[in-house]
């Protein structure tokens, strides 16, 4: 799917990209409603319907993925909530092996998430990908979500890299319409980012299956 020739840095996200999405699925429409329904006495299907609208109104925009911002809203840790199902946290199929063989191509790799620094920090500690990464920047470094082109003109400031030579993989389509907007050459999606679901169809952007199809 890609010339390696031509690509000299990787720029990855990191959930329903690097690790199964399935984790922030059972989190935000399982675990956290149950948990929010204990703490309020509301009832369980309240609680989701409250939770799940919140979250529809807020997509795309900083506060979605603000962990600070939904504890001050709920009125409960959610970092120490999402801890409590870290268990599920893991890389997607063959993702260790194609971080180790970019590595070994002598490639730049990147993280770059729209994911809070403490979530970040959740995912590092029960996961291996962070030893492959040469860099790893948040949205809220800039204060700005990956779906506003401010975030690139930011990211790109402060981290120097060729447009022309480079790859964004990202699970997130209005993510990877932005980027390319902004100038980055190559962008490639995710069909199947949540493991537990089918994969996507009618996607805009060229789809990996699986990791070993990147690597020759």
């Amino acid at each position: 799917m890609l010339d390696w020739e031509t690509i000299d840095t990787v720029l990855l996200d990191m959930d329903g990209t690097l690790l199964d999405l399935h984790y922030d699925y059972h989190f935000w429409l399982e675990h956290l409603p149950t948990r929010y329904a204990e703490h309020t006495g509301c009832s369980a299907d309240a609680a989701k319907n409250k939770i799940l609208g919140m979250v529809k109104a807020l997509e795309g925009t900083l506060n979605w993925y603000c962990l600070d911002y939904w504890s001050d809203q709920l009125g409960m840790d959610i970092s120490e909530l999402k801890a409590d199902v870290a268990h599920l946290i893991k890389e997607r199929p063959h993702c260790i092996s194609f971080l180790s063989w970019l590595k070994a191509q002598g490639k730049r790799t990147i993280l770059v998430t729209n994911s809070h620094q403490a979530g970040v920090d959740l995912k590092f500690k029960h996961s291996m990908i962070d030893a492959y990464l040469d860099d790893v920047y948040t949205s809220h470094q800039f204060q700005a979500p990956k779906e506003s082109l401010r975030f690139w003109e930011q990211f790109t400031h402060n981290c120097a890299f060729d447009l022309d030579r480079s790859v964004l993989i990202d699970d997130n389509e209005t993510v990877l319409e932005t980027a390319q907007n902004f100038g980055i050459r190559q962008v490639l999606t995710i069909a199947q980012p949540n493991m537990q679901r089918p994969p996507r169809e009618q996607l805009r952007f060229p789809a990996v299956t699986c990791y070993l199809q990147l690597m020759p």
